[in-house]
């Protein structure tokens, strides 16, 4: 709708700029045509036309309409300029070139008066002075002027017509219409010409403003007939309007309507338009009658509609409250109809809250007693208002209604106010915080004790009373009340599923009002038992064994013996006549019809689950253990602990072992926050079974429980190491990183996991994450010399694998060592040879380094790297000669080498020394003992021998 709206709006707007635009261009076109005009009879008056005034009377009328056509333009010109500009312009400068043209035109006039002093038509100077004047807005010599038209000019003439008719337009916008009059008919007498039709209709005007309504009417009539006609300007629009205003100010309604009739449109329309102008000039009773013919007239389907929201208005204005009932009653059975659009919907509300407004304050004053019955009239009008305010404005429906409903209580009618704030707390959608509702309420309740009426109505409007209140106000003294009124009632009726809902509503807003819930507690399954419903009797006494309500001790010892007798009596006799068939039937029927209640679930369960267990029926056992343990709490998981862990173990022994590792996790889970011993060795068993299945992820959460059920010991690192195992066995190295990294701060596993981040570090080194790899290396030097410093014991299998990367340092050192080559000349030489023994002597350091870490690889290849390193370099040293010297220097240089050779040799014969007695003395085996323990002479084969995967090397005694 609003779319629409704005699409009007900018239609009317590019309308009114193209309308604009063309007028703009036809006055540029008039005006090119009026210049080329004065051009000509100016030329005229300097030759031919000296001497021929009609020449100068033309030229004065064409400046004069030069410069209305001029000031039309800047009339347009200036009404586009905003106000607060307009009130800084100087209007004579602004209007200066229409008035340049003007004042020519006077002058013009002027000079012809005074050169043609004895022509007969001087008459026509005036004229054009007097309009010259009028266009400057100075009206005294406009009237001075044109006087002087009469004198001078000839009866009957066109410039003595043309002149009365506009010392009668003078006259009529003077409000002066007898002169007026006199003017307009010297004016329009004689032969019609085309704009008869437009000074007629003001002639018209005067002979009504002059209480001549009957001549005035002919003309206007006459006004309206040749508007019809081409050759007359088209005024029929305003004439049929003012015609039914002529009428109706004649009091002549009657023929107003049959005027209309004859004409052709929509009659209402025309009449409510008639309407609208009467009241605008101030004459309501004549509005009044004509919309009231109007009315006798017009009365079928949508028609009639804007009479009677228009009659309305005049009715409620001069406090004529019967009529206008009478009217708003007819409009709201057209609104019901669906007659009315959306404006006059609204008028029809405005109205009705209005009057209903007027009318209330009448009706509630003090001297009511006085004029009883009008009173009375006027509030069951304000009802009947109120009752149609409530249907055109539904979203105060209820408002509306409630205002009706006081109304009606302060008139002592209470059975009638009861009836409308029934229908409020009926209809209310969402009553909670509806203060309308609340108020509607209080008024129920407050006819309802003023009322007489039969008990058994009384009653059942009291169950909507209690139920409101209990809606409403939930947790109030009233509301406490009005819950047990509401019990007692519905319990004399027999009505016990509303004696639940109540009972169930008052534990809720009321959970420390102990003694009266059990008192209704009681009542109902007395009600239960006393007609031997025993389904619902059962289901009360286990919510109350359950202990979902609060009751006293005595009543819950009852009600345990009772739920007992009716539950387990039938089964346990079964059980005890050695029938396990009929036990387990019955305990299962037991669980399958105990959907709440949680301790028949759980002993039905348990119990069936021995009997499974007890009949070889593993599958069932563990199935049936498992539905027990969602109702078994903590605190008595150690009744049942040892049949289920026996259980489990038979599950393992019969290769269940998904059902088995579930049952020892579930067993572990409810044994968290208890003091069982089994708890540890639990968890191992559950996670061993579940590593071996391949299920890492129970695993893991199982571990999540280890720490809060204070099972983290030895079993816990254990199951940890385990872990990590499988991921390295299985290749899952992303598992691998996060779980290393997440166990290395469990400094008790730590040492054992060195073995695990080196074997990590070798997977990244091969798919070529080379950086990471010697993150990972660094990681586990520094987790090293951690360990080292607080002396913790670290295995052998970690103290290799820590050799292996110290063992890749010292090699590449060796590496670089044997880059450096020893060359002449003798500066270049000794330089090499100083570097070579400085790399030697840190070489030697990291080897032994290497071997203190204790690892018998360590040891083996930081011997085998000294010996090969200083064999080496002796052997380079041996083999030197320097180039183009002479004997003597050469034999010179042997002999200064042979001097630092001597102590070379000796050191890797100590060095071989030592790790053959090492090796031997400490029983060291490693792949690389050949290489210390065998010189290359003795090995000329290079034998190895390479044991398959997790191989175990033995001696003869069987020890490995």
């Amino acid at each position: 709708m609003m779319k629409l709206k704005y699409i009007i709006v900018i239609f009317s707007l590019l309308f009114s700029l193209v309308l604009s635009a063309e007028d703009s261009g036809r006055r540029d076109a008039h005006l090119k045509i009026l210049d080329q005009e004065i051009g000509e009879m100016i030329r005229l008056t300097k030759n031919v036309g000296k001497e021929n005034p009609v020449i100068f009377v033309r030229l004065m009328y064409l400046l004069i309409e030069k410069g209305k056509l001029l000031r039309e333009k800047e009339n347009d010109k200036y009404l586009k300029i905003s106000p607060k500009k307009r009130s800084g312009i100087n209007k004579k400068t602004f209007y200066k070139k229409s008035r340049r043209f003007l004042v020519k035109a006077r002058k013009v006039a002027n000079f012809g008066l005074k050169k043609f002093s004895t022509y007969s038509g001087k008459g026509s100077f005036y004229h054009g002075i007097s309009e010259v004047y009028l266009e400057l807005g100075e009206s005294n010599k406009f009237y001075t002027n044109i006087k002087k038209v009469f004198k001078l000019s000839r009866k009957g003439s066109k410039t003595y017509k043309r002149s009365g008719i506009k010392l009668g337009e003078y006259f009529f916008n003077k409000q002066r219409y007898s002169e007026a009059l006199k003017y307009y008919r010297l004016g329009l007498s004689g032969k019609k010409n085309k704009w008869w039709t437009k000074d007629a209709y003001r002639m018209a005007w005067c002979y009504l403003m002059t209480n001549k309504s009957d001549k005035g009417l002919e003309v206007m009539k006459e006004v309206y007939k040749l508007s019809k006609k081409p050759e007359f300007i088209d005024n029929s629009f305003r004439a049929e309007k003012e015609i039914a205003y002529f009428y109706a100010m004649a009091g002549r309604f009657r023929e107003a309507i049959k005027f209309y009739k004859k004409t052709s449109g929509n009659l209402e329309d025309k009449i409510v338009r008639v309407s609208k102008y009467l009241v605008n000039k101030g004459k309501h009773t004549a509005a009044e009658k004509i919309l009231e013919y109007g009315l006798r007239n017009i009365d079928d389907g949508k028609k009639g509609v804007a009479l009677k929201t228009n009659i309305l208005l005049i009715y409620k204005k001069f406090g004529k409250y019967k009529k206008h009932q009478k009217i708003i009653v007819r409009l709201f059975k057209k609104f019901e109809a669906g007659y009315t659009d959306s404006f006059q919907e609204e008028v029809l509300k405005n109205e009705l809250k209005e009057v209903t407004g007027i009318l209330q304050k009448q009706i509630f004053v003090k001297n009511k007693k006085k004029n009883k019955n009008i009173f009375r009239f006027k509030m069951f009008q304000v009802v009947k208002y109120l009752e149609m305010l409530s249907k055109v404005d539904p979203s105060k429906k209820n408002k509306y209604m409630m205002l009706a409903g006081e109304t009606l209580f302060s008139f002592k009618l209470f059975r009638k106010s009861l009836s409308i704030y029934k229908k409020i707390i009926l209809t209310t959608e969402k009553p909670k915080n509806n203060k309308i509702f609340k108020k509607s309420l209080e008024g129920y309740l407050a006819s309802l004790k003023k009322v007489r009426i039969n008990k058994k109505e009384k009653e059942e409007l009291n169950k909507l009373g209690f139920k409101s209140i209990i809606l409403v106000e939930p947790k109030s003294e009233r509301s406490n009340i009005s819950h047990q009124r509401l019990f007692s009632i519905y319990l004399k009726g027999k009505r016990l599923n509303e004696c639940e809902d109540v009972f169930l509503s008052y534990r809720a807003n009321f959970p420390d009002s102990l003694k009266e819930q059990e008192i209704m507690l009681t009542k109902m399954m007395t009600f239960y038992k006393k007609n031997k419903n025993d389904k619902e009797l059962f289901f009360w006494a286990s919510k109350i064994r359950n202990k979902e309500f609060q009751v006293s001790e005595r009543l819950l010892k009852k009600v345990r013996l009772l739920f007992l007798n009716l539950k387990f009596s039938r089964v346990e006799k079964d059980a005890v006549k050695g029938n396990k068939l009929e036990a387990l039937k019955g305990y299962l029927r037991i669980y399958k019809k105990s959907p709440k209640d949680v301790e028949s679930k759980k002993n039905s369960a348990i119990n069936a689950s021995i009997l499974f267990y007890e009949g070889h029926d593993l599958r069932r056992a563990y199935y049936w253990m498992k539905k027990s343990f969602k109702f078994v709490k903590r605190k008595e998981v150690f009744k049942f602990e040892k049949v289920a862990i026996q259980m489990a173990d038979s599950l393992f022994e019969r290769r269940f072992f998904k059902e088995s590792s579930d049952l020892y996790f579930s067993i572990f889970k409810k044994t968290c926050f208890t003091k069982s011993n089994n708890k540890e060795s639990l968890l191992k068993n559950a996670s061993l079974i579940y590593l071996s299945e391949g299920n890492h992820r129970k695993v893991i959460e199982a571990l999540s429980w280890a720490k809060r059920c204070k099972a983290d010991g030895k079993s816990s690192s254990f199951i940890k190491i385990e872990l990590v195992k499988y991921f390295y066995e299985n290749n899952l190295f992303n598992y691998l990183e996060k779980y290393l990294s997440k166990f290395s701060k469990d400094q008790e596993i730590l040492p054992s996991l060195l073995f695990y981040f080196e074997k990590l570090s070798v997977s990244f080194s091969k798919i070529g994450r080379f950086e990471k790899s010697n993150i990972v290396k660094s990681k586990i030097i520094k987790y090293y010399k951690s360990l080292t410093q607080k002396n913790i014991s670290i295995p052998l299998k970690s103290l290799n694998s820590v050799s292996k990367i110290l063992k890749r340092n010292v090699e590449e050192q060796v590496r670089a060592f044997e880059q450096v080559k020893l060359r002449f000349p003798e500066r270049v030489f000794n330089t090499a040879l100083e570097t070579k023994l400085k790399m030697l002597d840190s070489i030697t350091s990291n080897s032994i380094s290497l071997m203190k870490i204790g690892s018998s690889l360590g040891i083996v290849s930081g011997y085998h790297i000294l010996i090969k390193v200083y064999k080496k370099f002796i052997r380079e040293i041996e083999r030197f000669r320097p180039a183009g010297k002479s004997l003597e220097y050469v034999d010179a240089f042997r002999d200064s080498m042979n001097k630092l050779r001597t102590p070379l040799i000796k050191k890797v014969s100590e060095f071989e020394k030592e790790a053959r007695s090492k090796i031997l003395s400490n029983n060291i085996l490693t792949e690389d003992n050949y290489k210390v323990l065998i010189s290359p002479k003795m090995n000329l084969l290079n034998l190895k021998y390479y044991p398959l995967r997790d191989g175990i090397l033995m001696d003869r005694r069987g020890r490995n």
